[in-house]
Order: structure tokens, then C-alpha cells, then sequence
């Protein structure tokens, strides 16, 4: 958050919001946590319908709301992990008067069913939402991947998870209407054990 108000100046005002999404449901980490919805205007742009909008104008009031969706955001305790991600986090800093954003995503880790054969049936719903939203999540970033080839034109499935359809512009590459520039931070763990499920 500090970059963002040097880089733009001590005017900066910036609009933010926070959701974290569980298969196909999208909640709003800064309100009650009321469901919200995604959909996709006639020129192909994402928008967070119902999703509450918190304006900032300086580094103090976005590092609360940062800090009050990361809270809002659900875990629960596992085998692996005392505080898991059991939903992926999707942050979006808007810059009123331009048509750029920058999104800020932390995808939960997927799931082994070796690690979860002894939750209950909350956390098994839980965890394969996150791996269904992670393997279609490869499959769009695969099938951009060969999109980004001229000769190839094969369908993109982003609309098979609302994740996905948050991230369309992001992995679409040199293929989207708008130009993007996309970062992937990842945290792996350097256990041998799991190699073959973090490869």
C-alpha cells in the first residue's frame, strides 16, 4: 500500500475491494459477508456485482481494510495446517478516473486426499471446491498458454469457475482487450513427500 500512494502522490485516492470465493460461491470480506456476484458486460470486463467498495485516500485506511478482509477471510484448522485457507482471497484496488486496477489474489493450497481422509464433511466440501477451482484454473492457464500461439484460437473455459473468471483478463495475456501484466508468487513446500503434489 505504500508504493501505491508514492507512485501516484499524496492526492492518491484509491477504491478497494475483498472477496474470497469457495467453488462457485463469492462472499464480500468487508461487509457482512453477503454474497455477491460476477458477471461480464457486453465488452468482455469483469465486474463484482453487490460487492461493497471502501474509498482510501492514503496508506493508513487501505492497510485497515486489507487487514479487516484478511480477517473476515475463513479458515479453519487441519491435519496440515492450524489456520488453512479454506477459500481463495481476491483483493482489487481500483484508480477512479483510469480504467486500470491492480488485483491482489492468495489461492488456498490443494489437497491430498491422504491429509484429509480424517476431516469431517465440512472441510472435505471445503477442500475439493479448492481443488476443482485450482484444476480448472490450470486448465485456462494451459489453454492460454496455446491461445497465445496465432495460429491456435481453442476456447478458453473461464467461465467453468467464478475464479477464473476473475482472473480472465490476467491470464488471458496478449490476447486481452486491455493490457495486463501478471506476477505469480509461489509457496511451495520443500518437503520430498510433496514433490510430486506441489510440481
Amino acid at each position: 500500500s505504500e508504493i501505491i500512494f508514492q507512485q501516484f502522490g499524496g492526492n492518491a485516492i484509491v477504491d478497494f475491494q475483498a472477496v474470497e470465493v469457495g467453488g462457485n460461491n463469492v462472499i464480500d470480506l468487508l461487509s457482512k459477508r453477503g454474497e455477491v456476484f460476477v458477471r461480464e458486460d457486453q465488452n468482455q470486463k469483469v465486474h463484482i456485482q453487490g460487492c461493497c467498495v471502501k474509498t482510501c485516500s492514503n496508506q493508513e485506511q487501505l492497510n485497515k481494510y486489507l487487514e479487516k478482509a484478511a480477517n473476515n477471510r475463513k479458515t479453519k484448522s487441519t491435519k496440515v495446517n492450524d489456520t488453512s485457507s479454506r477459500t481463495h482471497a481476491f483483493y482489487r484496488i481500483l484508480f477512479p478516473g483510469c480504467d486500470g486496477h491492480l488485483s491482489l489474489v492468495d489461492l488456498a493450497g490443494s489437497e491430498r486426499n491422504i491429509d484429509s481422509k480424517n476431516h469431517n464433511a465440512d472441510r472435505r466440501t471445503e477442500g475439493s471446491q479448492i481443488n476443482s477451482t485450482l484444476a480448472v484454473l490450470k486448465h485456462c492457464i494451459h489453454k492460454s498458454n496455446i491461445n497465445n500461439n496465432p495460429n491456435s484460437n481453442q476456447h478458453v473455459p473461464f467461465r467453468e469457475s467464478k475464479l477464473t473468471m476473475l482472473l480472465k483478463n490476467a491470464l488471458l495475456g496478449k490476447n486481452a482487450k486491455i493490457q495486463t501484466k501478471t506476477i505469480l508468487i509461489a509457496t511451495i513446500s520443500p518437503c520430498s513427500c510433496d514433490v510430486e503434489h506441489s510440481v
